[in-house]
């Protein structure tokens, strides 16, 4: 819950981000944005790989 309300002021700052300073601040939002989706996609992957580890079994 906390990534979804991270990553939807990130997904601003990327898309609309121009003037003063925007030429630092879009790239460290990508990449904070990145690394969000990768620990969301995380949390949701390991449980389901670690079912199907345990059901093969």
């Amino acid at each position: 819950m906390k990534s979804n309300f991270t990553l939807t002021p990130l997904t601003a700052f990327i898309l609309t981000s121009t003037g003063r300073g925007s030429d630092i601040m879009v790239p460290m939002a990508i990449l904070s944005f990145g690394g969000m989706i990768i620990a969301m996609l995380t949390v949701f992957v390991v449980p389901v790989l670690y079912c199907w580890v345990v059901k093969g079994r």
